[in-house]
């Protein structure tokens, strides 16, 4: 459920655009969300969700950001307080695909944008992709990543 309107679509595709030229080469893009309590109602998109703060009595929204690989922001969305980040990816990425022509590029989010979905959904658009996972929980990690010594660095105690 996107909020903001078409006006900050216009503005950022025009921003995309200004900052793109013949030798710019988009090939990564990162999506990641956090959140932002505060004290009130909130109207159509304060609620109550996961709390990364730690304020659970409190409502919040869910800011994601789209980011190039270089850094610069390409696009942002605001959902409602109770939006997880599991079902946030899918809809981000079809409409970067979408407003900024973006085909070979790959996407790059965290372990809270993991779901079998997330993954098939993204195979079954051709998309490259990065997702962070934690490397002692899931078998396939365990069986594929650390039967190859040298390949990752653990950052575990």
């Amino acid at each position: 459920m996107r909020f903001l309107g078409e006006g900050k679509d216009r503005i950022e595709e025009k921003l995309f655009a200004r900052n793109r030229d013949l030798f710019t080469d988009l090939r990564i893009v990162f999506f990641d969300t956090t959140s932002l309590y505060f004290h009130g109602e909130g109207g159509e998109l304060g609620a109550r969700g996961h709390s990364r703060d730690h304020r659970p009595e409190l409502n919040q929204v869910v800011v994601g950001a789209l980011l190039s690989g270089d850094g610069r922001p390409i696009s942002c969305e605001v959902y409602r307080g109770n939006q997880t980040d599991v079902r946030a990816l899918l809809p981000v990425v079809d409409r970067a695909r979408e407003r900024f022509a973006l085909q070979e590029v790959c996407f790059v989010a965290d372990r809270g944008m993991v779901s079998d979905a997330v993954i098939r959904g993204l195979e079954e658009r051709g998309l490259g992709y990065i997702l962070g996972m934690r490397l002692r929980r899931a078998k396939e990690v365990r069986d594929v990543v650390l039967s190859h010594p040298g390949r990752y660095r653990s950052e575990e105690p």
